[in-house]
């Protein structure tokens, strides 16, 4: 993304969000964050983050629209379409939707692995987790999860994961995201 289309891009967000400011110091930081994401993967981020309830009233912030987005050299163009890689394992795609799924069970395999080793010191092969049906890996999980809300000393994360379980309405949500 060049700085014009940055520009672009926060102009476009301030016409849904009066509250959020293009200034030349923004503009600065977004490019910064942004000149190595493409412009049409990160207004599509901008468009799917507007049309969610949950946030038609908090302002999009440059991490929540890149996240889990490819960056441009990450594509490559082949006879088929363009390839597209999942930022935790490297593995290409062809799609979007294809990605976001793929993505979210990654991600989840990289937390239980770093949870599992910080606490039962125990190594998980990430092959046997792939190879889990999507209900035996979310009944791991949320077992796993639920050990480290009743275990945890930190209330902060023990509140993230009961969100998990119980999902907090628009208020606590953003009363919980002013105290962090």
């Amino acid at each position: 993304m060049n700085k014009k289309e940055t520009i672009e891009l926060l102009n476009f967000i301030h016409t849904f969000y009066k509250d959020f400011e293009v200034r030349e110091d923004i503009i600065s930081a977004w490019y910064n964050i942004m000149c190595e994401y493409d412009f049409n993967d990160v207004k599509r981020e901008v468009e799917k983050f507007m049309a969610e309830d949950r946030y038609q009233k908090q302002l999009p912030t440059a991490y929540m629209l890149i996240k889990g987005l490819p960056k441009v050299k990450e594509k490559v163009d082949v006879q088929d379409g363009v390839k597209i890689y999942c930022s935790v394992c490297n593995r290409p795609f062809n799609d979007h939707a294809e990605l976001d799924k793929h993505f979210d069970r990654c991600s989840s395999i990289r937390y239980v692995i770093k949870q599992s080793k910080k606490w039962f010191k125990k190594d998980i092969d990430k092959k046997f987790l792939w190879s889990l049906s999507d209900e035996e890996f979310e009944e791991r999980y949320n077992k796993l999860l639920k050990y480290i809300m009743e275990h945890t000393e930190d209330e902060n994360e023990r509140k993230r994961i009961g969100f998990i379980f119980n999902p907090p309405s628009e208020e606590e949500a953003r009363e919980f995201l002013k105290g962090n």
